[in-house]
């Protein structure tokens, strides 16, 4: 994410000078930053990330603070309420809503309070008789996922009822109704018992994520609406979506999500249903690992949520409109062990 921040900002670096902690210290992305400074995880060593945390703050001085995962997300959100005198500084909005965004079965309980169309979900440690009547009621195939958790990682199909014994019970899943087409699933099943399992497989089809710029006060900056081919969890081809219906419905959903009491980006990902309907099923509060494609379709997020934030406007990208579809490709990119050693030994690097 911090890589995509990089690219948005890449023409226009002579106005800003940014800094990075990051965990892992062999990164090479992380030395396009001014200044790197290494952090404990935030996830496995909390006190210890605090600490480094609270030593890079009085070291820099920043004027904006952007979280660039969902746990930084809640981290930040946190911070927020905690330290007022940060608040300004601080790309969040309310902490209930982060929290929501970083639990899956949390986004659902958000979403029916606020009228959004959420893929239905449940929770695999409710009573059996209460999963087995949502499972008569979407049928299989059916998702589970980890209710925390991001690119897909530990999500399940299941497509058989005996898969679910091993996750009744379990306080860290949710079920969630398949949006995609069920005959392709069984299809591939098929296929695999007569052919074998392919080395490297996707189910994945065709998502539409919704992008946002929300303001400090809850004003709308802009959005983009993007269709999205993915393969392995990420997306490999992003295209503009010009439906009207829906750039109408996603500009009614970030009004309720701004209602609610979120500032900063937002990112919400959907995907039509059998019926066509477009259902909901994750929530970011967060740029994600598709603004460098948006800005190439003319869609400055970071630019614009800067200057929402820093009362100021913010440089142009230099980036041409009427671009319609984007590539993603990974770039290779050579480790500096000279900077890698300076980080080990002294704690940051810096140009």
């Amino acid at each position: 994410m911090g890589q995509n921040v990089l690219s948005a900002l890449a023409m226009r670096r002579d106005s800003c000078q940014l800094s990075v902690m990051n965990c892992k210290d062999d990164e090479p992305a992380i030395f396009d930053y001014d200044t790197v400074f290494f952090a404990p995880s935030l996830v496995t060593a909390r006190k210890d990330f605090e600490q480094r945390f609270g030593e890079v703050l009085s070291i820099v001085n920043p004027d904006l603070i952007i979280p660039c995962r969902d746990e930084d997300v809640v981290f930040v959100s946190e911070l927020a309420e905690k330290r007022p005198d940060l608040h300004a500084r601080l790309l969040c909005g309310s902490l209930d809503i982060a929290v929501s965004m970083l639990d899956k079965w949390l986004s659902w309980e958000f979403s029916n309070a606020h009228g959004l169309p959420f893929a239905p979900s449940i929770c695999t440690n409710m009573d059996i008789s209460s999963i087995r009547a949502f499972i008569e009621r979407y049928g299989l195939p059916i998702i589970a996922k980890p209710r925390t958790g991001f690119a897909s990682r530990g999500v399940k199909l299941l497509f058989k009822r005996s898969q679910l014994d091993a996750l009744f019970g379990r306080p860290d899943y949710i079920l969630q109704k398949y949006i995609g087409d069920p005959g392709k699933v069984y299809e591939y099943i098929s296929q695999v018992e007569e052919e074998g399992i392919p080395l490297f497989h996707s189910l994945e089809e065709t998502k539409i994520s919704v992008q946002g710029c929300i303001g400090p006060k809850g004003e709308l900056g802009g959005f983009l609406v993007t269709q999205h081919v993915m393969r392995q969890g990420k997306s490999e081809r992003v295209e503009l979506c010009e439906d009207d219906v829906v750039l109408q419905q996603s500009f009614q959903w970030i009004a309720k999500i701004v209602a609610a009491g979120w500032r900063g980006p937002i990112n919400i990902q959907c995907q039509r249903d059998q019926d066509g309907n477009l259902s909901i099923y994750e929530y970011n509060g967060r740029f994600t690992g598709a603004t460098s494609g948006r800005i190439l379709l003319g869609f400055d997020e970071v630019g614009i949520t800067l200057g929402l934030w820093l009362g100021k406007q913010f440089p142009q990208s230099g980036i041409r409109t009427g671009n319609k579809a984007v590539v993603r490709t990974p770039v290779s990119r050579v480790v500096d062990l000279l900077k890698v050693n300076q980080i080990r030994q002294k704690g940051y690097w810096r140009e």
